[in-house]
């Protein structure tokens, strides 16, 4: 009889894994007591109140303090040269009312430099009477004194300048005074552009169109001026400028030579006045004073 050996179904003994050893974490935790004062189902504890708040600035203390510290000595600082800037103001102010001279530069010279003015002086009889711009003697008049004279005359028209259709006209009217040594005149032209090639008598009656009016001003020496016993004498260059809309003068660049020889009659002053090429009779109104 066979007898069958059964195959051993034995497992085989398997190696126990080797203990690992509890942390340091695991062997301090025990929750034994915690289960005494707190088992389950009782009531969760409160939370713990957080921590306050710092004050605002509370964690810069150390930098606020040392920020504070420099800002003083920088604040310190700033103060000492004020201080320092200030004495030196106080004492050049004090040096100036005691008469020093102020310190040259040019700030110094501009700022003492006195203002002129471009009108002529008439203090000293010999001053010569000229303009350093357009305008200048217009409101110059000389006192006649004992010796001197004062004189308005009035023309008729005359011819300034040919133009292709027609003529450019004037009508002048000229004051004069003197002190007996020197003389100042002003020429009043009133301008107007026409057709035709003579001045006529009435230009606004004539259709002429009226243009900027022109002055001009001039004295001694340039200026010439004789009063003789029975009238006067005047002679000189007068170069004229406008009056645009009433603004500051302004020249025109042009220049018109002037004599005017006059009899002083009984209706007032008669005669002749030449300006540039063209000539004009003295009318009246007019007068000739002292």
């Amino acid at each position: 009889m066979r007898r069958s050996r059964r195959r051993s179904t034995t497992t085989p003994a398997t190696t126990p894994a080797p203990a690992v050893a509890p942390t340091a974490a695991e062997r301090v935790v025990d929750d034994l007591p915690g289960f005494y004062d707190a088992p389950p189902g009782s009531p969760t504890p409160p939370a713990p109140a957080p921590a306050p708040a710092p004050e605002p600035g509370a964690a810069d203390d150390r930098s606020a303090t040392t920020g504070r510290g420099r800002r003083r000595g920088v604040v310190a600082a700033g103060v000492a040269v004020v201080a320092v800037v200030t004495a030196v103001v106080v004492v050049g102010t004090v040096t100036d009312r005691h008469g020093a001279e102020p310190p040259a530069g040019p700030a110094a010279t501009t700022s003492a430099a006195p203002r002129t003015s471009s009108a002529p002086s008439t203090s000293s009889p010999s001053a010569p009477l000229t303009a350093a711009a357009a305008g200048d003697l217009a409101d110059l008049d000389l006192p006649a004194g004992d010796d001197g004279f004062t004189g308005s005359l009035t023309s008729t028209g005359v011819v300034l300048e040919p133009q292709a259709v027609g003529v450019t006209v004037a009508y002048p009217q000229l004051t004069v005074s003197s002190d007996g040594t020197r003389s100042v005149a002003h020429l009043d032209l009133a301008v107007w552009n026409c057709l035709g090639d003579q001045a006529p008598a009435d230009p606004a009656a004539a259709d002429c169109r009226r243009v900027l009016a022109e002055f001009a001003d001039l004295g001694s020496p340039d200026l010439q001026v004789t009063r003789t016993s029975d009238g006067l004498q005047l002679s000189g260059t007068f170069a004229t400028y406008t009056r645009p809309n009433g603004s500051a003068p302004v020249y025109t660049g042009r220049s018109y030579p002037l004599e005017v020889q006059v009899e002083d009659a009984t209706g007032g002053p008669t005669g002749t006045l030449r300006l540039g090429s063209g000539a004009a009779t003295v009318v009246p109104p007019g007068e000739l004073v002292g």
